[in-house]
């Protein structure tokens, strides 16, 4: 029941009235019955049906700021974009419609024409196919994402290619690109160089800030095209010199921080990449990938990429390592050739006490994209993000941290947890910060001994695996020299060595004196009944016992 002293209004959608008012007059069913089936009132179907109330669309309260064309025009706008995985926010839906007053001087009772959540709320009451939708949480970027987060992806695009009749793109290499900006350092670090041995201070004098960066706007398409680049800088205006540096087909987007914005993004594509498209005489649709910034969804933006047949599809959330062709293939060698161009050009006579400026840049840059062939390097970027040939199995899947990290797990569980130098290694940690736990407070004393007890326990247990195994001589032949001295009981008063590892000795010939103890650690899912010959086979393996001398006193398995 609604609380006292209000009313609540419609309950049914358009539809269910529709659809019981058609029943009735068909006389499949009677009013009661389909106030009943379809949720409608009893009253409202004889006010209908009687003429009392004029059928069509409700009408309640003032009239909607925005028209019922704009309205659906919003939500096919949400709708597609989530689809395509750019879901929008609340804030960026409502500063789209405050764009559109503001832009037709609208006046409305909004406070600086920007609804409020109350219009919100009403939106979405007028359009129930939309809803509020908790997207999955991001924690520490690219560490959560998941080979079936990849596959879906996959699946998904699929499936939204095949509703648009697109799915032939897929087939058609000049009709499938990526777009992503990267930056170039003005001041390029200097890497390894040669010095004098033993020398502790090497330095080299940085001619600039090696801090600034230029940002570029780089298009590929999947058959080993090169889009003309767009270049951001960080001015109001930009200076002359510097547009009389650009390149003839290159374009110049500029923002106050030098990084890419939205209406930037949209001056690419609409005025470089969809005139490259018409002068290559690409067939339309084509399909670019970005990724999911914010830069890239504007309502402007899917505007014109719909009327020009350009789709826009989001790569997954943080997968660009894995999934994006330009960072996964294209950047790494373009800027591999940069710097070593931009140290060519330090280098020179004329240069020695020159700065890379923002009037040289463009000059530069053009002459490493001119001079360096990327078809071959843009091609194998597709193919590795399974993006042409459309292939999910090409992904490389071990770049996925998550499930390697639940791979360990699995591994470290079915382990019992940690071997015997973790311990060793934890304690060499601790005694080297010893003095920062000691002045917060923390005795490193302590911490050491509860290490070492652990490592104890551990080590009984690693014992008890191998209590009651025989190690007999003839199985521990190392070659026609080495073999075991004598027939070795392994209980878990074996001898030990430092780490709790049991101590086998071997000797060389029976002309010789010479022996050697090797070290044997089991692993911890070996069985009892097979620990002899394999864990005797395993601890051999690395230790060359056939050269005179050369006498190893330990080895581990671990």
């Amino acid at each position: 029941m609604p609380p006292k002293g209000k009313r609540s209004f419609h309950k049914y959608t358009e539809n269910a009235l529709n659809d019981a008012l058609n029943a009735i007059r068909r006389g499949d069913i009677s009013i009661l019955g389909a106030s009943k089936k379809y949720g409608v009132p009893r009253a409202t179907l004889q006010d209908k049906l009687s003429g009392r109330a004029p059928e069509g669309p409700r009408k309640m309260g003032p009239p909607t700021i925005l028209t019922t064309a704009e309205e659906e025009h919003l939500k096919k706008w949400c709708l597609d974009l989530a689809k395509c995985g750019f879901p929008i926010k609340i804030d960026e839906l409502l500063n789209t419609v405050q764009k559109i007053l503001n832009e037709d001087k609208r006046v409305t009772p909004f406070k600086d024409s920007r609804p409020g959540r109350k219009w919100f709320n009403a939106f979405l009451r007028r359009h129930p196919d939309l809803s509020i939708r908790e997207s999955e949480g991001i924690t520490k970027g690219r560490a959560i994402v998941t080979e079936e987060t990849i596959r879906k992806w996959f699946s998904d695009l699929k499936t939204f290619l095949e509703e648009q009749n697109a799915t032939d793109i897929l087939e058609d290499p000049s009709r499938i690109f990526n777009g992503d900006e990267t930056s170039f350092s003005m001041c390029p670090k200097t890497g390894k160089v040669l010095a004098p041995k033993g020398y502790r201070n090497v330095y080299s004098i940085q001619k600039g800030n090696e801090k600034e960066t230029v940002t570029v706007l780089l298009v590929f398409s999947a058959n080993g095209k090169t889009v003309n680049p767009m270049v951001v800088f960080p001015f109001k205006r930009v200076p002359k010199d510097v547009v009389n540096s650009l390149p003839e087909t290159w374009f110049l987007g500029k923002s106050e921080t030098g990084w890419m914005i939205s209406d930037v993004f949209f001056e690419y594509i609409a005025n470089c990449v969809h005139k490259w498209l018409e002068e290559n005489q690409v067939p339309r649709p084509v399909l670019l990938f970005v990724d999911g910034h914010k830069s890239h969804m504007t309502m402007e933006l899917s505007e014109f990429c719909e009327n020009n047949k350009i789709i826009l599809y989001a790569l997954p959330p943080n997968t660009t390592h894995i999934m994006q062709p330009a960072d996964v293939s294209v950047f790494k060698p373009l800027k591999s050739e940069w710097k070593n161009t931009l140290r060519e050009w330090q280098n020179k006579t004329e240069n020695i006490n020159k700065v890379l400026s923002k009037c040289t840049f463009c000059p530069l840059l053009h002459s490493v994209l001119s001079a360096i062939d990327l078809e071959d390097t843009i091609k194998n970027g597709f193919r590795k993000c399974g993006l042409y040939p459309f292939n999910p199995e090409n992904v490389d899947y071990t770049k996925c941290v998550r499930n390697n990290l639940e791979r360990m797990t699995n591994r470290s569980d079915a382990n019992n947890g940690l071997h015997l130098m973790d311990f060793d290694k934890a304690i060499q940690v601790i005694n080297l910060i010893s003095s920062r736990l000691n002045s917060r407070g923390i005795d490193a004393n302590i911490v050491v001994e509860e290490i070492e007890s652990l490592k104890n326990s551990e080590g009984e247990q690693d014992i008890e695996l191998l209590a009651n195994v025989t190690v007999q001589p003839s199985s521990c032949i190392v070659n026609k020299d080495w073999i075991l001295e004598k027939e070795t009981r392994l209980r878990s008063s074996s001898p030990l060595n430092e780490n709790n590892a049991p101590i086998l000795t071997f000797c060389s010939s029976p002309t010789t004196s010479r022996n050697v103890e090797l070290s044997l650690k089991p692993t911890k899912d070996s069985p009892k009944s097979s620990v002899t010959s394999a864990l005797i086979r395993n601890v051999l393996s690395p230790v060359n016992l056939s050269k005179p001398g050369n006498l190893y006193k330990r080895a581990y398995i671990l």
